[in-house]
Order: structure tokens, then C-alpha cells, then sequence
């Protein structure tokens, strides 16, 4: 996504407490450059309830965002999970950054602009 500053510091605050509470982390590590999956480890079933709480938390349409853009698939437990964990780390790089400001934006906009692709 392409991240445009966001300037209105109670959505801005909002989101990092938002994002802080759902990942039960400090919101002083939730900063708007930080990246949802690769700064902040958020990925599979935890990233579809972040999104999907968010949008409804912030009324933000998710038409048109494409998940698996920014997030991965939650692995399975067990003796396949060592290697699905090496294919995920190999395959991370591919993935686009989501960076928190992303979802500021899309909270002052009411939708995700999914533009990645321009």
C-alpha cells in the first residue's frame, strides 16, 4: 500500500491502542512504520481477526483488499509445522508491508485503497 502521513492524531492514536490491545503489546511498539506481518509477527487466523475487528471497530469496508497480499497462512501444529515454517520464512519476503499507517489511513478514509499494485 502506499502509506500517506496520516495527520489526525485521535485516529492515529485510536489504531496503535487498537492494534496494541488485539496483540497484547505496548503501543509504544506500534508505531506507524511498523509492519503488520513483518515487524509485528502478525500472520494467519491472528491477522484475519485483527483485520476483520478493525474493520468493524473503525466501520472500514475491506472490498477490494486482497489478505494475501500482506499475510501468510496460519501453519499447522505438528511435525509438517517445522517445514511450513521454513517455506513461510523463505516466502515472507514476497509479501507486501501493511504498515500500521496503512491502517490509519484506511480508518480517516472508511476503506482500504488496495493500490499495491500501482
Amino acid at each position: 500500500m502506499k502509506t500517506v502521513p496520516p495527520n489526525n492524531t485521535a485516529i492515529v492514536n485510536a489504531v496503535r491502542e487498537f492494534i496494541a490491545s488485539t496483540l497484547s503489546t505496548s503501543v509504544e511498539k506500534v508505531t506507524l512504520e511498523k509492519s503488520l506481518f513483518h515487524d509485528l509477527g502478525v500472520d494467519g487466523d491472528d491477522a484475519l481477526d485483527l483485520i476483520n475487528g478493525f474493520s468493524v471497530k473503525f466501520n472500514v469496508s475491506l472490498k477490494g483488499f486482497d489478505f494475501q497480499k500482506y499475510f501468510g497462512n496460519e501453519a499447522a501444529s505438528g511435525p509438517v509445522a517445522f517445514f511450513v515454517e521454513l517455506f513461510k520464512k523463505e516466502s515472507s519476503g514476497k509479501l507486501l508491508r501493511l504498515e500500521v499507517a496503512d491502517l490509519v489511513r484506511a480508518a480517516s478514509n472508511g476503506s482500504f485503497l488496495d493500490d499495491a499494485s500501482s
